[in-house]
């Protein structure tokens, strides 16, 4: 019999990254930095990855550094994803490579995926943030960002990871885990193109069990899920 205080617990889980997105914004990075180009960033890049310190001018800070992704999500334009330990950015630059927004994100976790979600021909993109840790616990999300004139705007975010230590009376600690896992789904005619979303209960010593399989989509400029 499902225990119900654990049920409650993964429900909470799962539900609570989708109303953290509706109430929370997030943070500007700085002011349109006028004149700053991608080249700009590349360069500053470079330049930390030689000296360790951020260079003179550059409107975010390197340190922690992990990496720098970046994409055209098909209209010309380019994303740029950059990690740090405990933080990063998102930032969109024109055709001509200007920068048109910048803004903080949580750290982005080694994943960044494209996926047109809504079939306009310009790709969403789905990053994976560090929403909080600790000594007996990880949280990461899976955030939805959308290309809208000359910004990004995020259209919602679902469960990527929870990692907590579990201690009750008369047992052992143990840890119990659930996974995310997203994958584009390009749609076969019948079913529409989409983000498969498949959510995993993995406690320590026992095999993991789906508890969630269903497909993310863009509907009136928010993310949907629909069950499988």
């Amino acid at each position: 019999m499902n225990n119900p205080s654990r049920v409650l617990w993964v429900l909470g889980l799962l539900l609570a990254p989708a109303i953290a997105a509706q109430a929370q914004a997030r943070s500007p990075a700085s002011e349109r930095a006028e004149r700053f180009r991608l080249s700009d960033l590349e360069a500053g890049v470079r330049a930390w990855q030689r000296t360790g310190e951020t260079p003179p001018g550059l409107p975010v800070d390197l340190a922690g550094f992990n990496f720098l992704w970046q994409a055209s999500p098909g209209d010309g334009s380019r994303v740029a994803a950059i990690s740090k330990v405990h933080g990063g950015y998102l930032a969109l630059f024109g055709e001509g490579g200007d920068l048109l927004e910048l803004f903080e994100t949580d750290e982005i976790y080694y994943s960044v995926l494209l996926c047109d979600l809504d079939q306009d021909g310009v790709a969403e993109v789905v990053t994976d943030e560090v929403k909080g840790f600790g000594t007996s616990y990880l949280d990461r999300d899976f955030h939805v960002y959308k290309r809208a004139s000359d910004s990004l705007v995020e259209l919602g975010s679902r469960t990527s990871y929870r990692s907590r230590m579990v201690y009750r009376e008369n047992e052992e600690p143990r840890r119990e885990l659930i996974r995310g896992y997203v994958r584009c789904d390009p749609g076969d005619g019948m079913q529409p193109r989409g983000l498969a979303y498949i959510v995993e209960q993995s406690n320590e010593g026992e095999s993991p069990s789906a508890i969630r399989r269903s497909q993310l989509q863009v509907e009136d400029g928010r993310l949907v899920e629909l069950p499988e």
